[in-house]
């Protein structure tokens, strides 16, 4: 059994990382920015509306990674996967910080996203 949380923590490892870099660099994918407007929406409802209930800036994917941590055995998690990132790289940021961060640049990731597909 061991071998399985393994195995999803790896999983949502990937699928973290290339969802934060979709969600970065997708804009720039002329056939591709509708479906990343969409991706970005689907984050500020998860976020906001969502995050009504189980607090702002909720996201499922880190819900469901903690987890798999949990059943490994880590504790004294983040709560942002961003910051749990940064940790690892033994660069321990305030997690205000960070939180902050992550909200300006979704915000203009959002606009120019939003521009450039009022654009085509």
């Amino acid at each position: 059994m061991e071998l399985w949380w393994i195995f999803l923590d790896y999983f949502f490892h990937l699928l973290h990382i290339l969802l934060i870099v979709w969600n970065l660099t997708g804009w720039m994918f002329k056939k591709l920015r509708f479906l990343h407007f969409l991706s970005l929406n689907l984050l500020w409802f998860f976020w906001i509306i969502v995050g009504f209930f189980y607090g702002f800036g909720y996201c499922p994917l880190t819900d469901y990674h903690w987890r798999v941590k949990f059943y490994k055995g880590e504790q004294n998690l983040p709560s942002s996967y961003i910051t749990y990132l940064l940790n690892q790289m033994n660069f321990y940021p305030n997690e205000t910080m960070v939180d902050m961060f992550v909200l300006s640049i979704t915000i203009l990731i959002y606009a120019i996203s939003f521009y450039l597909l009022k654009k085509t």
